[in-house]
């Protein structure tokens, strides 16, 4: 029996799909997230990206460890773009990311596309691909811009410098690329180590695509309402690379000096 899940990425994350079994089904699912796509011109990497926002299907076969990927990205305003499906790739155990990740490729997915890349972390659900059309563009796209594995560095000049990696920071892009909502998960403020709160969202943020990846900055941001009252941050500078797998950011919360640095898939990193 093959179960037909269209899942919020939040679901993804917590079905735990590394370790989902069934013993009366063939152990496949398939799952639908938004893709976040930057387009770049392959014979000019350093020109300004193009940024769209797709569905992406996902089949996966946890028996055979197998995956096939439907997906699209636009390279324009006029609407020139690629869609594509992948043949059924091998998914690989990669021993050097996080627990739970796995890696595909295919060198030759179409007549258009090639030198496909990919990971998928099973336990967040997060999806990164990498690859060329027609050997005038290469495109990366991610499902979701979330670093679990990260380290915070919260200063004061009162006291030493406290490291944790408790919090996670995840981007959510709106359609148009221009704006996104900065969600820290497990906030904590001081060098207490207490969390704050287990959820903050800071709507608004600026996001640039640029050459090199997005930057996301905020003169001041407030957190949304929620039961922990309103949190302000001020100086918020996020810049994400290219390939959208690192982060580094810093802010300010109550005169203290906070910095990040993290990875979506690494955690080593």
């Amino acid at each position: 029996m093959k179960r037909h899940l269209i899942l919020s990425l939040a679901l993804v994350a917590l079905m735990g799909l590394a370790s989902c079994s069934d013993d009366n089904s063939t152990n496949t699912y398939s799952y639908t997230v938004a893709t976040n796509n930057r387009a770049l011109t392959a014979t000019n990497v350093d020109a300004t990206p193009y940024f769209s926002q797709t569905s992406t299907s996902i089949e996966l076969d946890l028996t055979n460890y197998t995956i096939v990927v439907n997906t699209s990205a636009l390279f324009n305003d006029e609407g020139d773009g690629i869609s594509f499906a992948t043949p059924t790739m091998t998914l690989t155990y990669d021993n050097s990311m996080a627990s739970g990740t796995y890696a595909f490729k295919s060198s030759s997915v179409n007549t258009s596309v090639s030198q496909l890349q990919g990971m998928i972390d099973l336990t967040t659900g997060t999806l990164y691909m990498s690859y060329q059309v027609d050997g005038e563009y290469q495109v990366y796209a991610t499902s979701q811009l979330l670093y679990t594995y990260c380290n915070t560095t919260i200063s004061a000049e009162s006291a030493s410098p406290y490291s944790h990696i408790q919090s996670s920071y995840c981007f959510l892009l709106d359609e148009s690329g221009k704006t996104c909502t900065m969600q820290i998960s497990n906030f904590i403020g001081s060098n207490s180590g207490v969390v704050l709160s287990s959820t903050l969202n800071f709507p608004s943020l600026t996001l640039t695509p640029t050459s090199t990846g997005y930057k996301v900055t905020a003169v001041e941001a407030k957190s949304s309402s929620s039961g922990d009252g309103a949190y302000k941050l001020e100086d918020v500078n996020v810049v994400i690379d290219r390939q959208g797998r690192t982060v580094m950011g810093s802010f300010t919360y109550d005169d203290r000096s906070f910095v990040f640095k993290g990875s979506m898939l690494d955690s080593n990193s």
